[in-house]
């Protein structure tokens, strides 16, 4: 994440990712992934825990998911695992939302479970591609017209993400 601080920890006697940014891309960033996180209320993202601006840093706090990343998965098992994810990400199109940033470093896989992390690159369906002050583009996975910021935010931009994932797979 850019500029920003992530530890891995206990707070509250919970296991938790805790994420902080004092300024710049790094906190619009951060204060987006809150807010979307927020919204999905743990359906299809971590749960977050505490959200915190003493000091002038945004500091947030989410539920530790047990697990590995896709990247750490055999990809054996990646078929399998993608179709259940593009069955998830439908929950956070209903809600507006696509992911934005849908990757194998984004992915925390716990048995047959699959749940996107990293939300900071979160985007309102509707938007203008163009408008977007911030936007992630990884090579690979990312919809070329995220790149170029062409068209207008759908769920097609993460399905984009996931049929690359499947190319790799294979």
């Amino acid at each position: 994440m850019n500029n920003s601080n992530f530890r891995i920890g206990i707070w509250n006697s919970q296991h938790v990712v805790e994420k902080s940014a004092a300024t710049g891309i790094a906190r619009a960033l951060l204060e987006n992934e809150c807010h979307v996180m927020a919204r999905l209320a743990g359906v299809n993202a971590p749960r977050i825990i505490d959200v915190d601006t003493s000091n002038s840093t945004l500091i947030m706090r989410r539920a530790f998911l047990p697990g590995r990343t896709l990247a750490e998965t055999p990809k054996v098992e990646w078929p399998t695992l993608l179709t259940k994810l593009k069955e998830n990400v439908a929950t956070s199109h209903l809600a507006g939302f696509i992911h934005g940033d849908l990757k194998p470093e984004n992915l925390i896989v716990n048995g047959r479970n699959i749940t996107p992390v990293d939300w900071e690159h979160a985007l309102q369906i509707g938007r203008g591609i163009a408008d977007l002050p911030l936007r992630a583009a990884s090579l690979g996975t990312s919809d070329p017209r995220l790149i170029w910021a062409k068209g207008v935010v759908s769920r097609d931009l993460d399905h984009y993400s996931i049929d690359r994932m499947f190319d790799i797979s294979h």
